[in-house]
């Protein structure tokens, strides 16, 4: 991330933005990518996955591409 990313990341971490102000398409595709894959990885982190955890992961990745 550049500075002014930077910046605008820790104002995030201090007050999350509104659900409703968001919109996946203004987040930049690879910015998507990698949240999408650290999710995946925590996902397979201990062996197994379960239903639920790919029945919602296949929804976060429709929701992010």
């Amino acid at each position: 991330l550049n500075e002014e990313e930077q910046d605008q990341v820790a104002q995030w971490l201090e007050v999350p933005p509104r659900a409703d102000d968001l919109d996946p398409a203004d987040i930049p595709r690879e910015h998507r990518k990698l949240f999408l894959d650290a999710a995946k990885a925590m996902i397979l982190s201990d062996g197994t996955v379960e239903d639920a955890e790919a029945e919602n992961l296949i929804i976060l990745d429709q929701l992010l591409r």
